[in-house]
């Protein structure tokens, strides 16, 4: 039976529908990794191959975002200038995990867990472990689906405390 063109049937309907939430359920980090999605400053960042890439700026300027883009991509190695074959163990350091807490975790959540996922009930798509310090806004590792681990740590700790694994 041919239907006019005007006519949509079911199952497209419903393969629109599908297609329209893979979209939306795709993290930010994709969109993000996009030319479109940072700004130049961040992309040169981004794409800097030196051992060291130091990222200053004023208030809201975008450091966190940047350096959490860095640190996600890699760790899904996605990552524009930086592959890697062994999953790797990567430490993000913050003054305190409190400040942690208010920014560069919010920007993790948008990079890591998409958007009909919570990180509450782990394993997502990226995330498959958290072990944390408060649950729900304090983490001190995750365990990525890959078997990427990302280890929080803050210089309040102490020596000793900062540098075991």
């Amino acid at each position: 039976m041919i239907t006019p063109a005007s006519v949509v049937t079911s199952q497209e309907t419903e393969r629109r529908v599908v297609l329209a939430r893979r979209r939306r359920r795709r993290s930010e980090l994709y969109q993000a990794l996009n030319p479109t999605g940072t700004t130049a400053t961040q992309r040169q960042a981004l794409e800097d191959q030196s051992p060291i890439v130091v990222i200053e700026g004023g208030n809201q300027s975008g450091k966190s975002r940047t350096a959490v883009l860095d640190v996600c991509a890699f760790a899904l190695n996605l990552h524009p200038m930086r592959k890697w074959t062994e999953p790797p163990i990567i430490w993000y350091c913050s003054t305190t995990f409190e400040l942690f807490s208010e920014g560069p975790w919010l920007h993790f959540l948008k990079f890591l867990v998409l958007a009909d996922e919570s990180i509450l009930n782990t394993p997502t798509r990226h995330v498959d472990h958290v072990d944390w310090i408060k649950t729900g806004s304090m983490p001190k590792h995750l365990q990525l689906t890959n078997g990427t681990t990302i280890t929080i740590k803050s210089y309040e700790q102490g020596p000793g405390e900062f540098q075991a694994a």
